[in-house]
């Protein structure tokens, strides 16, 4: 390894103690990302190092080597100072690494859920060992609520397993990262989830759900689900602040999300949105305020101290679970609105699909309006979730609009035009 000692304090007796400062630069003139840190010796001595990583600078980001090959490279000398020897090859161990170069990121709760799943099945083994067929038949037995997982959610799965595979391939543990060769088949997402509610079920649910025994929230929650097409993260996120009932357009900022007890930014950047406050969803808005008010909170949504919702699961309820013919949990929230109802189970997201397939339906909307509305980048998204729901509809278009004028003579005639044209 090619190695500059910029300070030698030690000797061949000394013992490292700790290694301090680590971190990545580029030296002038060289082709390869170089790593700088200190060796801290029980005597006190510091020796500080310069060492090539030998990873070209063509090849990695600085943020990835920062990030990732840093952090696996501190490991492995922490684990020699230790006296340790030759570091663990198994897969939980550059899983748990992976899960810890990513503790800031908004998804790093459903992506620490899925880790603990597979670290049950495969922490143990030496991730060598570990073959595309494992992976595979692992992530393709998996389903939910009895129906198996689509193709978008399997890639969610393997996410984890890339993560291990790609730091154990810096470390030098396995010859390639065989994850970027797995593939699976099927569509990429259940369309078939988008199953909004006519009006006379949402008139039933907003007018059922004012009875406290479907909790505190879930009235107000629909009221502005339901009228303006937020996402259940996004809802839940809202503040005393966000929200402006000025005349002549009242509006929200929507600049937050809070999922699985983590408060971050909107799931991207077209997310981060400000939007009309429709008619009928300010009378649910002032019923929040009020109670904002009432527990001097400045979120909209909020437990009794004050403090914000962790999950929608807090709106949304518990399902009835049987085990062996037992009760373990009772209907609550959504899920007994809908049992009491009699209305057809649905995810509660459909609220929100409810409101578009709804707006979608006003001819004087265009879709790239309503795609503002819902946060999206283009109309492709109401296109696919949406289109089916508004098809059959040409013969109600009103013919007597008449777009373009008189179109049946010749319209050229008594026209002058500057460049002097000739049509004929």
């Amino acid at each position: 390894m090619e190695e500059l000692i910029v300070s030698a304090k030690s000797s061949n007796e000394e013992e490292v103690m700790r290694i301090e400062k680590a971190s990545i630069f580029q030296r002038a003139k060289r082709k390869y990302w170089y790593r700088r840190y200190q060796v801290i010796y029980e005597n006190g001595n510091v020796e500080r190092k310069e060492e090539s990583t030998k990873v070209l600078l063509t090849e990695e980001s600085f943020e990835y080597m920062t990030y990732s090959y840093l952090p696996v490279w501190l490991v492995k000398k922490e684990e020699e100072i230790a006296g340790l020897g030759k570091i663990s090859k198994k897969f939980s161990y550059y899983t748990e690494i992976f899960l810890s170069n990513h503790t800031h990121m908004r998804s790093y709760g459903d992506l620490e859920s899925k880790a603990k799943q597979i670290l049950k099945t495969f922490g143990k083994r030496d991730i060598l060992s570990i073959t595309k067929l494992d992976i595979k038949q692992y992530i393709n037995a998996l389903s939910y609520r009895g129906k198996p997982i689509i193709k978008n959610t399997k890639k969610k799965w393997l996410r984890v397993f890339h993560g291990a595979f790609e730091l154990a391939l810096d470390d030098d543990a396995i010859p390639k990262d065989i994850t970027t060769e797995i593939k699976f088949t099927g569509s990429e997402r259940d369309l078939d989830e988008v199953k909004p509610f006519f009006e006379d079920e949402v008139r039933t649910l907003l007018e059922y759900s004012k009875n406290p025994k479907y909790g505190e929230h879930l009235h107000n929650y629909l009221g502005v689900a339901f009228n303006q097409g937020m996402s259940p993260s996004e809802i839940i996120g809202l503040k005393y602040g966000d929200i402006n009932l000025d005349i002549p357009k009242p509006t929200i900022s929507i600049i937050r999300s809070v999922t699985k007890s983590t408060t971050g930014a909107t799931k991207n950047k077209y997310r981060k949105r400000t939007i009309p406050i429709m008619k009928g969803a300010i009378p649910y808005i002032r019923n929040l305020i009020d109670l904002a008010r009432k527990k001097h909170s400045l979120w909209l949504f909020s437990n009794d101290d004050g403090s914000h919702l962790g999950d929608i699961q807090k709106v949304r309820g518990t399902r009835l679970i049987l085990k062996n013919n037992r009760r373990l949990k009772h209907e609550s929230g959504w899920y007994l609105l809908l049992s009491d109802t009699n209305i057809e189970y649905r995810h509660l997201k459909n609220c929100r699909h409810s409101f578009a397939v709804r707006v979608l339906d006003n001819p004087n909307v265009k879709k790239m309006v309503l795609a503002n509305m819902l946060g999206h980048s283009s109309t492709r998204m109401i296109d696919e979730h949406y289109a089916k729901w508004t098809e059959g509809r040409a013969l109600e278009l009103d013919t007597d609009i008449d777009l373009f004028g008189d179109t049946s003579g010749d319209t050229l005639k008594n026209r002058s035009f500057s460049n002097n044209t000739n049509y004929a």
